[in-house]
């Protein structure tokens, strides 16, 4: 008797079932956030000249405006100098530029993470560094790629894939234990 009992309580009408499977499915689209994937796309760590800022280029890769208020970028070679970002959007296909007053990046080694609102890790850059005292930036190519490039700075505006010359050496002659010899381009780097 029991178990009758539970059975006829607990029986449901079909259509019942599935309105509320399709009130349930129409509440998850309508509150589901929007995936975006904003990334930082180009990056100025030496400005030329003296008084010039460092700048860091975020890109929106989708076709849809992201909010990204709250959201921040941290320098890896000092991470309490978070800055958080202050806007509310990037447009589809948008850039936004971040001007920073002082030194606010490590010229000789610096990694960028830019984070969420509620701190998950977005993007983040490759190892970089810059002594060319340039408008040579290091940016993805084309915008939004996983190919980061030295490249000619196009801030605020779409690549244009110029990549910055380097200086030419005609002739290498290293005396070490293991050698090196031969003609071309060279860049040193000692960290």
């Amino acid at each position: 008797m029991i178990d009758e009992y539970l059975v006829i309580c607990c029986k449901v009408p079909k259509m019942n079932i599935k309105l509320i499977s399709i009130a349930l499915m129409l509440s998850a689209i309508i509150t589901a956030p929007v995936s975006a994937d904003v990334v930082i796309n180009e990056v100025e760590l030496d400005p030329s000249g003296d008084d010039a800022p460092q700048w860091i280029e975020l890109y929106n890769t989708e076709d849809v405006d992201v909010d990204i208020s709250s959201w921040s970028i941290v320098p890896l070679s000092d991470r309490s100098k978070e800055e958080f970002i202050d806007i509310a959007n990037i447009t589809a296909k948008g850039f936004y530029v971040i001007i920073f007053e002082e030194e606010w990046m490590d010229p000789s080694e610096e990694t960028l993470i830019l984070k969420d609102e509620e701190g998950n890790v977005v993007d983040r850059t490759p190892f970089m560094y810059d002594y060319s005292d340039s408008d040579c930036v290091w940016g993805r190519a084309p915008d939004g790629s996983n190919i980061w490039l030295f490249l000619k700075s196009t801030q605020g505006e779409p690549t244009l894939g110029d990549l910055c010359e380097e200086e030419e050496s005609h002739q290498m002659h290293f005396n070490m234990d293991q050698s090196v010899a031969g003609s071309g381009y060279v860049r040193i780097r000692n960290v």
